[in-house]
């Protein structure tokens, strides 16, 4: 069993999907699985994401011949997610860094957190150099702290995580990072 499922929302990303699979292989924390739940894309993106598959044990594609869209593909990946842990990949983003699953795992089990939030790199349509993205300086418009950057994961407790968390939740004994 995985000690991470990386859950990936897969809908026409064809040009994103080697950067993105790409940030996840390159981790030096192995012990994960990859799923990316292909949402009836139009493009390349399923013959992409068959290859990577046939060439690593821990990616499995889930293809989906109707559009469920991304929280319905987030859904199904959960549903198939072996992995103590769970985190959301979207497709036209990357993991910052080869040590961020190493740095999340560290941070788990150094401050026993029940979910670490982190910034990642997403992508810009224009194809300009991708925008980091901090999760409390957007999602809930706190300021960053002063000690806040990409490779020091912020720990959330199980009830701060319910009170701050909107579309992340602590699911039946899965941590979502």
């Amino acid at each position: 069993m995985p000690y991470i499922s990386v859950i990936m929302p897969v809908y026409n990303a064809e040009r994103f999907l080697d950067c993105s699979v790409g940030s996840v292989l390159s981790q030096t924390f192995d012990d994960w699985e990859l799923i990316c739940f292909n949402d009836a894309s139009t493009d390349k993106s399923i013959d992409i994401l068959n290859r990577y598959a046939s060439s690593d044990k821990r990616i499995r594609v889930i293809d989906s011949p109707v559009n469920v869209k991304q929280g319905g593909g987030r859904n199904r990946g959960l549903l198939a997610a072996k992995g103590e842990y769970v985190m959301f990949l979207d497709a036209d983003d990357r993991l910052a860094s080869h040590e961020s699953l190493a740095t999340c795992i560290r941070a788990i089990k150094e401050e026993n957190a029940d979910m670490v939030l982190f910034d990642y790199e997403t992508f810009r349509n224009d194809g300009s150099d991708p925008v980091t993205v901090s999760p409390l300086r957007t999602e809930w418009r706190q300021p960053a702290p002063a000690h806040h950057h990409a490779s020091r994961p912020h720990m959330v407790s199980r009830i701060q995580a319910h009170t701050y968390t909107r579309k992340r939740t602590v699911v039946s004994g899965r941590c979502v990072l």
